[in-house]
């Protein structure tokens, strides 16, 4: 867990099996405040990211390495912008799952690369400005997800499928594209749709 904003490499942080300063591989990161936390580890890959902040939180700096069938997971009330880059996955085929509960909002600003496939579940909402290279697929199980830059989705080589529950009120699933264009194929399960989506 960590406490207000600072360097992920000097915390403090806190960990169920015991306390360590500097975040190791493997780590899920639990952000309980809000703040501004600049990414100053190299080489460390972890398992998550859990945020629970009521505030708004920001997280600027370097590269931040999320592993193989690794998460991100917002459930507090507070906006989760990520000024810094991300790398999810290092092989093709698991999956890193970006869960953002409802009434949550996670806000990417820059690439996300990798070779995982991505998964968006929950009924939040992710916006997603910046253009991204990953080369996995992408799944949009549940959420609102706002769509700024023409790569948002990676590598147009990935296919994005969108999965519209049927019959379940309860579920949020709407994907809304803001003044882009886009090569990438998309599958709705019902038709796949490739070329222009302006």
């Amino acid at each position: 867990a960590g406490g207000a904003s600072g360097n992920f490499a000097t915390g403090p942080w806190s960990g169920g099996s015991g306390s360590h300063v500097t975040p190791m591989v493997g780590d899920t990161l639990v952000f309980p405040s809000g703040g501004t936390f600049n990414n100053d580890l190299a080489g460390v890959e972890l398992m998550g990211l859990s945020f629970t902040s009521a505030d708004a939180v920001t997280l600027t700096g370097g590269t931040i390495a999320i592993a193989n069938g690794g998460s991100i997971t917002t459930t507090g009330a507070g906006p989760v912008t990520f000024n810094a880059p991300l790398t999810l996955g290092v092989v093709d085929l698991p999956v890193v799952t970006i869960d953002v509960a409802n009434e949550c909002t996670n806000t990417f600003n820059a690439c996300i690369s990798g070779a995982a496939n991505i998964v968006y579940s929950n009924n939040g909402t992710v916006n997603l400005m910046a253009d991204s290279d990953y080369t996995g697929k992408t799944t949009v199980n549940q959420g609102i997800v706002h769509v700024y830059a023409d790569n948002a989705f990676g590598a147009t080589n990935g296919v994005t499928e969108f999965i519209f529950p049927s019959q379940t009120p309860d579920i949020k699933n709407y994907v809304y594209f803001h003044g882009i264009t886009t090569d990438e194929t998309f599958n709705n399960n019902m038709a796949t749709q490739e070329g222009a989506v302006q």
